[in-house]
């Protein structure tokens, strides 16, 4: 009986999805398994601790192996920011070079730019696929770790977008602009390490600070606003395709969604960082 019902599941996923799209989920789900064995070693090594012992705070010092809340929470975010770090750099190199590759891309007709079902693109895409899974993962086990709940409706978002792309074939070209938005997550995690190694005082954390602000509203405000008055243009090619109602209304939806995230976060690390420069100046005129 379990092996009927395996093949009649087989069966199902067959006539479900064509090889290409199996493929990519496949590559999806090796890649969520990478990032769940690097911050599974990461954890057991006792890496994430070694590095929070090294902080010049006394308290994340003293907390670093502790099995307290403080102590599980920092090595836990420790994690998540080593995996966030790691795939940001990589979706970042990855999307340049797909816009190298549609460098024409004014060029495409409406149809390329919606549908085109490039090879690379959707590759690229189920890498990034298994990145958002495996860190939605640790995020719902670790829930109390993360303060951010908008980092979670981003995750929850884009995992879900990601995921129907591959079966769809759909919003090719607005993927590469989508992952030129990562552009500003290695500031963002550094901006975290900085702070949490006890260096906010330091010429380092207002650089880190200023190469934030500075990619983050460059790729996610405007990168992402033009991103997505490019789709509105787009959009009677969408409605009248033959796509399923996802694709015509809840990504598009969950894009606009994402966008005031970025919007909300924009106006925080702003004030973060004129905080930050008004304390600098107060410090050196008391000096």
């Amino acid at each position: 009986k379990v092996a009927t019902m395996a093949s009649q599941v087989q069966s199902m996923v067959d006539d479900y999805l064509d090889d290409d799209t199996k493929l990519n989920f496949k590559i999806a789900g090796a890649s969520l398994v990478f990032y769940l064995v690097l911050i599974a070693v990461f954890n057991l090594l006792k890496l994430d601790a070694k590095l929070l012992s090294l902080s010049k705070d006394p308290k994340v010092r003293k907390e670093a192996y502790a099995m307290t809340p403080l102590g599980i929470k920092n090595r836990v975010y420790m994690d998540s920011t080593v995996q966030s770090l790691l795939s940001s750099v990589l979706s970042s190199a990855l999307a340049f070079h797909l816009l190298y590759v549609h460098r024409n891309w004014r060029e495409y007709s409406g149809e390329r730019l919606l549908f085109d079902p490039d090879a690379l693109t959707f590759y690229y895409c189920s890498v990034m696929t298994g990145y958002f899974a495996s860190d939605l993962i640790l995020e719902l086990i670790y829930y109390n770790c993360f303060p951010e709940f908008g980092m979670i409706i981003h995750h929850v978002i884009f995992l879900f977008c990601c995921a129907h792309n591959l079966k769809n074939k759909v919003f090719t070209f607005q993927y590469i602009w989508l992952s030129l938005c990562e552009c500003s997550t290695p500031f963002v995690n550094l901006r975290w390490v900085l702070h949490v190694l006890g260096l906010k005082d330091t010429k380092a954390y207002l650089v880190n600070g200023f190469f934030l602000t500075m990619t983050f509203f460059f790729f996610r405000v405007i990168v992402y606003s033009f991103g997505l008055y490019h789709l509105y243009t787009l959009y009677p090619l969408l409605l009248a395709s033959d796509k399923p109602f996802a694709s015509k209304y809840i990504v598009p939806s969950f894009l606009v969604v994402g966008y005031f995230l970025n919007l909300l976060w924009a106006t925080k690390i702003v004030k973060g960082l004129i905080s930050l420069m008004k304390g600098g100046k107060k410090a050196k005129k008391e000096e």
